[in-house]
């Protein structure tokens, strides 16, 4: 067997293999052998049959079998020979074949990169100084009373805080559009439901009134056959609504899970939450910034394959949490994907050197603490960590989670510190920044 090794682009290798003529008329006619002890044919009792009758009833099936066995074992065999650890799919590129000639293949792959950790002892990150103030707490109550609102029908003109309903109808050079009638249409003003000028053109106008909107269609309109046309809308106001928000009371305060509708309840499940929001927050932001600061120092290339397959799963995400229609999901771009893939790869190829570098086993007892603090946002706080416990992929997760942490942990004892004070809300809105 002759193999020879070659390097290609970035992490491309592609092993070139041949193998004699008599190692494979060797494999191929032991294995017709052993098929002909064993076979029946008719006439013949099982095993008996003649040598040739077994050879043209099987030789091309035999042959090819031998030949994807001898590709395989051969190419494992240099792999290990060279210490190599393919990474995704091998790609087999055979010659073509002649019975009694040598045969000759190549298997192209990926190689796992190989990284040495750089600029360990220089990365610089702020360390935000954050205290969770009474204020921060109003700030967050403040907010969840206003979401827990109630439409009230208003006699004054429409403003932009308020919600419309409308009767349309729309034409286009005197002529109907399908589906141009709308009877009882909602409209909330802002929400991106009809076009701004549309929306502008209702403001200020009383219930009762009838007008008209006329529009020229932007570019972008599924209308494509109109778009240097204007449409015309006939519009009837037929109700005015504003928000009205409640005050703190017993029946508001138990639609957050607090059964005793005590408002001293809700502002301490509230501070606890915070609390917790305001911990994983100072995590995220330093190890945001050392993972930034190991990126710029140490570049290398990533396996095309991983890359691929993480584009895949952010895609698969998005499309499922975007996709309002089963019968009719959306298909997003790749491209759309691949940045975020690529830190992905190269941030885990990073931490798995970490690990590597100092040693580290994953702490059991961070394991718990992870999964109890996960427990603490739901009513049953038993019944989620039973949960965990049960499930392999998630517990497969919390391990990863914890290995990671671990990490970046470990990186800290070689970081400089710079103080920075912060508050509470500037924190949540730099650490949750991609």
């Amino acid at each position: 067997m002759q193999v020879s090794l070659e390097s290609m682009e970035g992490l491309k290798r592609r092993v070139n293999i041949t193998i004699a003529s008599n190692i494979l008329e060797e494999a191929v006619s032991s294995k017709l052998l052993n098929i002909a002890k064993t076979i029946r044919i008719n006439g013949f009792r099982v095993g008996k049959a003649p040598l040739y009758l077994v050879v043209k009833r099987h030789e091309v099936s035999v042959r090819k079998e031998v030949l994807e066995e001898l590709m395989k074992s051969n190419f494992l065999k240099s792999i290990n020979r060279w210490k190599i650890n393919p990474i995704g799919d091998t790609k087999y590129i055979p010659s073509e074949y002649k019975t009694g000639k040598d045969f000759s293949y190549s298997v192209e792959f990926e190689v796992y990169p190989e990284i040495t950790l750089k600029g360990l002892d220089a990365i610089e990150i702020k360390k935000p100084i954050v205290k969770l103030k009474d204020l921060d707490i109003e700030t967050m109550l403040d907010t969840l009373k206003k979401q827990q609102f109630i439409w009230k029908e208003i006699t004054g003109p429409a403003g932009i805080e308020n919600r419309v309903t409308i009767d349309i109808k729309s034409k286009i050079n005197e002529t109907k559009l399908k589906g141009s009638q709308s009877t009882d249409l909602v409209l909330v003003f802002g929400q991106n439901r009809m076009l701004d000028d549309f929306e502008k053109n209702i403001i200020g106008h009383n219930v009762g009134d009838t007008f008209d909107v006329t529009m020229t269609l932007p570019k972008v309109s599924q209308l494509q056959n109109f778009n240097k046309e204007s449409i015309h809308f006939s519009v009837t106001l037929k109700k005015v609504e504003q928000k009205v928000f409640s005050e703190w009371n017993e029946a508001l305060i138990k639609r957050f899970g607090i059964v005793s509708g005590s408002f001293v309840d809700l502002r301490s499940k509230i501070r606890k939450h915070m609390e917790r929001e305001l911990k994983n927050a100072l995590k995220n932001y330093m190890k945001k910034q050392v993972i930034n600061a190991l990126l710029t120092t140490n570049e290398f290339p990533v396996p095309l394959a991983l890359v691929n397959s993480e584009i895949d799963i952010l895609r698969s995400q998005a499309e499922n949490r975007y996709s309002s229609n089963k019968k009719h999901p959306i298909k997003l771009s790749r491209d759309l994907f691949e940045k975020k893939a690529l830190r992905r790869v190269k941030v885990c190829f990073l931490l798995s050197e970490i690990v590597q570098k100092y040693q580290i086993k994953i702490d059991e007892t961070l394991i718990i603490n992870l999964i109890e603090e996960i427990a603490e946002d739901y009513e049953h706080p038993k019944k989620v960590i039973e949960y965990y416990y049960k499930n392999k992929e998630l517990m497969n997760n919390i391990r990863n989670l914890a290995l990671e942490q671990q990490a970046i942990e470990a990186l800290f004892s070689n970081v400089r510190f710079i103080e920075k004070k912060m508050n509470f809300y500037e924190l949540m809105q730099d650490s949750n920044e991609e």
